[in-house]
Parts: structure tokens; sequence; C-alpha cells
């Protein structure tokens, strides 16, 4: 996980992460290392393999800026079929997600929050369906000591153009 080069169909075809059209991205090569194709492609980052499924030919990923109404630096899980198509996010909100898929790619929690909501966490399959709720933290002892979150928010750049995120913490 978290590789740059992955060899797999009995080493017959690798799949590899590059910045060459300044996202990062993967490209599937065959084995003499001509590229085949651009597999992932977009104005986002993806920014760790997590897994392959031979089988499907579908590969797992973590990735940033994809989901245009969200904070790009949020974080989620991917899957995508190896020809490029078929992109679907798998643990989908508007939060910053980690995570951790099982060795046989059938299932994986996510642990997710953002710096004014309660960390979360599930157990949801390959394909993203939620299997079950496995935990939510219990703040009530902070909250009752007077905590409260801080707040996120949306600003421009001073050229106009460009979002910037951030977050206000207010004394309490």
């Amino acid at each position: 996980r978290g590789k740059t080069l992955t060899l797999f169909n009995n080493e017959q075809e690798i799949l590899f992460w590059s910045e060459r059209d300044g996202w990062g991205h993967f490209y599937l090569y065959d084995a003499e290392g001509n590229l085949k194709r651009q597999v992932t492609n977009g104005p986002f980052h993806v920014d760790r393999f997590e897994g392959i499924n031979e089988k499907e030919r579908a590969v797992f990923f973590t990735a940033n800026g994809i989901e245009k109404d969200q904070d790009p630096y949020y974080s989620h899980l991917y899957k995508i079929n190896l020809n490029g198509s078929g992109l679907k996010s798998l643990n989908p909100g508007n939060f910053n997600h980690s995570a951790n898929l099982s060795d046989s790619n059938e299932f994986f929690v996510t642990n997710y929050s953002r710096v004014n909501t309660v960390p979360k966490s599930e157990l949801r399959n390959k394909n993203g369906r939620l299997v079950m709720k496995l935990e939510e933290a219990d703040l009530s002892q902070l909250f009752a000591a007077g905590y409260k979150f801080p707040e996120p928010f949306k600003a421009k750049a001073a050229d106009g153009v460009t979002d910037i995120y951030g977050v206000i913490y207010k004394p309490y």
C-alpha cells in the first residue's frame, strides 16, 4: 500500500503513479514498459495506492480534490476500473476519511470526521455499501468542560479565484 509501482497479472502489467500530466495519477504499462493508458485522469491528486482486484481489474486508492463541493484536503477512498471507467467514491460525505482495506479487498474500515464533528467509524464493502456502524466518539465530557468546535471557513485568495480553506479557533 502506498507504492508508486505495482506489478500484477503475473507480472505482465505495471500500475505506476506519476505526475506526468501535472497531477498525481495512475498509468498502466505492459511488462515491456509500454504505456497502455492513463487510468485516473482529471484535476485531482491520487494520494495512495490501497489495493487491486486483479479478477475485476479494479484499483482502490485514496485521493483529494475529486469532490468539487468539498474542501480539497479531505481524503476519500475510490475505486476505478483499470480501463479508466467507473470511478466511484467508496466513503462519500463531507468529511476527511482514512480507510483500511482488508487483505482480500472485499471490505474496509473507514474512520471519518472534520474539525467540527464527532469522529466515527464504519465497516463498508468493496463497493462502498455500509455493512455496519462501528463506533462514534463520546465527546460529552469535553463539551461539559466548555469545549466548542472550531469553525471551518473558505475564502478567496488575492487572485480572486483560488479558494483557501481554514479553521477559526475561538476562545471558550
